[in-house]
């Protein structure tokens, strides 16, 4: 009888052995994949974690598979973090652009990393650096708006959460669908910056929001560092646009809805059409703004919420398209108090 229990004893212990070892190796296969520049990349077939280069792949990646955030690229703020799920509020900080901890990061142990950005020869040479710093391979994202959807595929691919990649890919295509043609524009006028003169002209990544629904940027100057580029006071009088969005300066703890008001008491402004009509208006932007700063596929809720402003006739927009995008996309149920600081931040 001993002898009996002695080889059921072993034949349970040379299975537990196999079983381990074919679990080993299933974590050490890998799979080829390709990114949004059509590059072939071998990853872990078993992924973990993963470190985002950019905030822009941070958030995206939060929307799909938020257990695999090694971390943000900045500090949330008190306000920020309050529409993010708790257990993901203080996760450790990285850096970003020159400021990037690659200690820290490579302390993590990610499998892969994230790099998302305006697609070119260019971003492929950045990614080919980070990928010889981390170690690690490094999938390049689409940071068009347009191409949400087939980030939310691809992701949805790595993470293995396919069920919620295609829930996202899915709101993604029926919000850019939606975006109504316009017979007759509106002019508007992007502020950013403490006194409301930083701006981005048409045509660049930071204003693909205003520009997808049809708005007319009033600016038309170009920049020779990025989008964003300082104007003066005389060119928003002369451009004299019918709206005003009004970011503020996060940077500076100044407010949209502060900066708002003082574009709207500005005596200087005074004639321009948006301040005569009370249309300056301070964009949501908690946790991340639906406009720009940082441009993710947080923008995709600014689609109906832009749109409903400036073409009424055309877009629909309610508190329940809020609270079902923040439920979708961050995780979290808002109350009427939340949505209510959302929209007068």
């Amino acid at each position: 009888m001993t002898k009996k229990i002695l080889l059921f004893l072993l034949a349970i212990a040379m299975i537990a052995s196999l079983v381990a070892c074919a679990a080993d190796s299933q974590d050490k296969q890998t799979i080829i994949i390709e990114d949004m520049m059509g590059r072939e990349i071998e990853i872990p077939g078993q992924i973990d974690t993963i470190f985002c280069i950019d905030p822009m792949s941070s958030i995206t990646l939060y929307t799909v598979a938020p257990d695999m955030l090694a971390g943000w690229n900045y500090a949330l703020n008190e306000f920020e973090s309050a529409y993010i799920l708790e257990e993901y509020r203080d996760l450790p900080v990285f850096g970003m652009g020159g400021s990037i901890n690659f200690e820290a990061a490579l302390a993590a142990k990610p499998d892969i990393a994230l790099l998302t950005g305006t697609l070119s020869d260019g971003l492929v040479e950045k990614a080919d650096m980070f990928a010889e710093k981390l170690g690690i391979p490094v999938v390049i994202l689409d940071n068009a708006l347009t191409q949400a959807p087939s980030v939310f595929a691809l992701l949805g691919q790595i993470t293995g959460n396919t069920k919620q990649a295609a829930a996202l890919s899915s709101y993604a295509t029926n919000a850019i669908e939606r975006i109504a043609a316009i017979d007759e524009p509106t002019s508007i006028y992007y502020a950013n910056g403490v006194v409301s003169l930083d701006t981005s002209a048409k045509g660049t990544a930071a204003s693909q929001l205003f520009d997808m629904v049809q708005a007319d940027n009033v600016c038309d100057l170009q920049s020779e560092s990025g989008d964003r580029i300082t104007v003066t006071k005389e060119h928003i009088i002369d451009w004299n646009p019918q709206f005003i969005f009004v970011n503020g300066e996060p940077t500076q703890g100044l407010s949209g809805s502060t900066a708002a008001q003082n574009v709207l008491s500005d005596p200087h402004l005074a004639n321009v059409q948006a301040v005569k009509d009370g249309n300056v208006i301070s964009i949501p932007k908690a946790p991340f703004a639906w406009v720009d700063r940082p441009r993710s596929v947080n923008l995709l809720i600014g689609i109906g919420w832009l749109g409903s402003i400036l073409y009424p006739d055309n877009y629909s927009f309610s508190n329940e398209d809020i609270r079902n995008f923040y439920a979708l996309f961050y995780h979290v149920d808002l109350t009427d108090t939340q949505i209510d600081e959302l929209l007068n931040q």
